[in-house]
């Protein structure tokens, strides 16, 4: 149990950091050029590096143990916060500051999950995600007002002093986790790990979880389209500031903590078979809020949508843990990591211009469309596996 803690803690620690890292990043180079166009292209910074590990996670990353990885991942990390310190005050030291520290969040973030699977048993997956999906809708809330706050009241440079400390007490986290632990090394440790190629191939074997993570992948980057839009979507419809939009997106983070004790209490109710349905529910919902202008009823459906995605999020991890072999569990994980983040916010650039053209509304809508169709494909996906597990099995029977 120690050992779930620590793992916890970090995960808590980590999620919470980069989210308010992300703010502090937002309001510094606001404040040097005031030009809300350069906050997109701070976005846009993030994408290169991030997809660079989910290219090269399977061969390099996966040779490492988990914890080396998270430790390394957290001291490069404090070394950037301390030269963001000392140089935060032009506008390409915080762009590249920008792009490596979604490299180095993807890097810790990838151990991170790879270390669960590894030290966490299989009796307690479903119970330990369910307390991590609770803690990231948490630190979902907590970070960005955290960095606000810090920005607010220490100034952009000694912000990133603050989370240099909270960095500081997650790499003595990993570092009793080391002491307290058998399980440092992956089996892939010995040998060389697995190319991006055979990462596929070993998806393309278990094509229902794959389709699972193909989909979850496609949803996330949905998401991370939608959340910017939000902002022009709150001043179209219900001509209100971006004050409402904060509170719907905490709200979400609410639904998500409800979503992860959900997961936990009743795991007969919320079983594998229900992932495809909660992205078609998920997608009908949202659908509806685009259709909406009671700001009442859109607040109860924003924490309806956090509570299905944090039950969504418990069921796709402890699926990944389950079906996924070790040595290619870094590439899955970088790669869902890629889409929530880097590779969502950089669709979202391109999503801003339609809303620009068409308004908010109609690709929001479009947004909530795609989501109950990946859904769809899901369960089609589903059926046909099943089909054809029992059309071999009468095979071999006859």
């Amino acid at each position: 149990m120690t050992k779930e803690r620590d793992l916890l803690l970090s995960d808590f620690l980590l999620r919470m950091t980069s989210l308010s890292c992300f703010t502090l990043f937002i309001a510094a180079i606001y404040k040097i050029t005031g030009k809300a166009s350069d906050i997109g292209l701070l976005s846009l910074f993030t994408v290169g590096p991030s997809l660079l590990i989910v290219s090269t996670s399977g061969k390099y990353t996966a040779t490492m143990s988990p914890l080396g990885m998270l430790k390394s991942g957290l001291l490069l990390r404090i070394g950037l916060f301390l030269c963001a310190l000392l140089v935060v005050n032009t506008p390409t030291c915080l762009f590249i500051g920008a792009g490596l520290q979604s490299l180095l969040q993807q890097v810790s973030m990838t151990a991170k999950r790879s270390l669960d699977a590894v030290v966490v048993a299989p009796e307690n997956r479903r119970q330990y995600n369910s307390k991590k999906a609770i803690l990231a809708n948490i630190a979902m809330v907590t970070g960005p007002a955290l960095g606000g706050v810090l920005v607010s009241s220490l100034g952009i440079n000694y912000a990133f002093l603050a989370l240099m400390a909270i960095d500081v007490v997650n790499v003595i986290v990993v570092q009793r986790l080391r002491l307290s632990t058998n399980a440092l090394k992956l089996e892939s440790d010995k040998i060389q790990g697995p190319s991006l190629l055979n990462s596929l191939a070993h998806l393309w074997s278990i094509q229902r979880t794959a389709a699972i993570i193909a989909v979850f992948c496609v949803v996330s980057i949905v998401l991370e389209m939608e959340c910017p839009l939000l902002f022009p979507f709150v001043h179209e419809v219900y001509k209100a500031n971006s004050g409402f939009t904060g509170t719907l997106l905490g709200l979400t983070g609410f639904g998500g903590i409800v979503g992860g004790i959900a997961a936990h209490r009743f795991p007969k109710l919320f079983k594998e078979e229900s992932i495809s349905w909660l992205f078609v529910l998920d997608g009908v919902f949202f659908f509806i809020f685009t259709q909406l202008r009671q700001p009442v009823l859109a607040s109860i459906l924003f924490m309806t949508l956090g509570f299905l995605g944090a039950i969504t999020l418990v069921l796709v991890e402890t699926v990944i843990q389950r079906d996924i072999e070790e040595k290619h569990r870094p590439f899955v994980f970088s790669l869902m990591q890629f889409a929530g983040g880097a590779g969502g916010a950089s669709v979202g650039i391109g999503a801003a211009y339609l809303a620009d053209s068409y308004g908010a509304k109609s690709v929001l809508a479009a947004c909530a469309g795609f989501e109950v169709l990946f859904g769809l494909f899901l369960i089609c996906v589903a059926l046909a596996v099943t089909l054809q597990t029992k059309g071999t099995n009468s095979g071999e029977k006859a």
